[in-house]
């Protein structure tokens, strides 16, 4: 409780002048804003939760990354601030894809509607389809990345494996012959839960080698689905390995800080 009382302290004046300033206006009429500025407001507030929060990114083979490409990444899903973590480390414009109940969050909710992301319904086909649709003419006029949970829902449990792929996310890149980049993270459920305090809170990013369409053309979206979650699996394991001496690092520096001086 104490974690969000100081959360409060110092992102509540920020948080209740953002969303009058550009949260309200730019989520209601997006299209009369340049996306670039929308991004740069929301970008500034998110750098200023994760210092806030005492976030330290560790972000690895993000040179997979050419400026001036599009791509379409498949990540694992474990929080509800997933994207608002991707925003912080992502300097230029991207776009998400995520769940119609994803609107209704607080102040994730109206950053995705200020960007212009795109909420799929889910169990209505004509829906999905309609967004999917969306997300291929921008990937197809070269326009902006479009980052997606293909797991479709976040994964309660940070310790099992990932949920099943959902085999339609992997049409659009099939469609539009865009690159797939997965990546894999971990750490990002500890920063705003009630059950956890650390001094500083670990979050890892992996980008996997991209996937270019070369690789999946003529493959089902079933076998992509499946490819892809083969490889991106065995590396959300070895970042939860790496977690472990994250934590370990992290709680020694506490335990010796809080050691008399002199002794050890």
């Amino acid at each position: 409780m104490f974690k969000y009382i100081r959360l409060l302290f110092v992102m509540g004046i920020f948080i209740i002048w953002d969303y009058f300033a550009w949260m309200l206006p730019y989520s209601r009429h997006p299209e009369r804003y340049p996306l670039e500025l929308r991004y740069k407001k929301a970008r500034k507030l998110v750098l200023r939760l994760v210092r806030a929060c005492r976030i330290d990114f560790h972000i690895e083979n993000q040179e997979y990354i050419q400026p001036g490409q599009v791509y379409f990444f498949v990540g694992n899903h474990l929080s509800f601030y997933d994207a608002i973590m991707i925003l912080a480390v992502n300097e230029h414009p991207v776009k998400f894809v995520g769940k119609i109940e994803s609107r209704k969050y607080p102040f994730v909710g109206r950053v995705f509607r200020s960007l212009s992301g795109e909420f799929i319904e889910r169990d209505n086909l004509k829906q999905e389809l309609k967004v999917a649709r969306k997300v291929e003419a921008s990937l197809q006029n070269h326009e902006h990345s479009w980052y997606i949970y293909p797991e479709g829902t976040r994964n309660k449990d940070p310790y099992a494996p990932m949920l099943p792929f959902k085999p339609g996310t992997f049409r659009i890149p099939l469609n539009t012959k865009t690159t797939i980049i997965p990546f894999a993270s971990f750490g990002n459920f500890r920063p705003l839960s009630f059950k956890i305090n650390l001094r500083r809170f670990p979050i890892q990013i992996r980008y996997l080698k991209p996937i270019p369409y070369e690789e999946i053309k003529g493959m089902t979206t079933i076998a992509i689905a499946e490819m892809v979650y083969a490889r991106l699996q065995p590396e959300v394991d070895a970042l939860r390995t790496k977690d472990v001496d994250y934590i370990a690092e992290i709680t020694l520096g506490k335990n010796k800080k809080k050691s008399p001086k002199g002794k050890k």
